[in-house]
């Protein structure tokens, strides 16, 4: 077996010491660099979450507003319709009276 003098197996020992440390650290900036991401993932998924319930209460408050308004205009029609009901009444007595009136003179 051959074996490397004394003085190159230093440099090989201390050259792979480096290796291993600047490796080391690159390791460290890269799961640095993922939990820094895993950390805006979840700001992000929160952020989205929030946003989606907001919106959910806003629509369920629409729809309520909607179901409201409808009801309103319901009501509305109904009260249009009575009133035009009771013009014609009002018309027909009219005539009534105009031809009671009529036939008195």
């Amino acid at each position: 077996m051959f074996r490397l003098p004394c003085s190159h197996h230093q440099v090989y020992t201390e050259n792979y010491s480096i290796y291993l440390v600047v490796l080391t650290y690159f390791i460290l900036i890269l799961e640095k660099e993922q939990l820094e991401f895993l950390s805006l993932s979840k700001e992000r998924i929160t952020v989205g979450k929030s946003t989606l319930k907001s919106l959910n209460s806003t629509l369920l408050a629409v729809s309520e507003n909607e179901r409201m308004l409808s009801r309103g205009l319901d009501e509305m029609a109904k009260h249009v319709s009575m009133m035009v009901k009771l013009r014609r009444c009002s018309q027909e007595l009219q005539c009534c009276l105009q031809l009671t009136n009529i036939t008195r003179s």
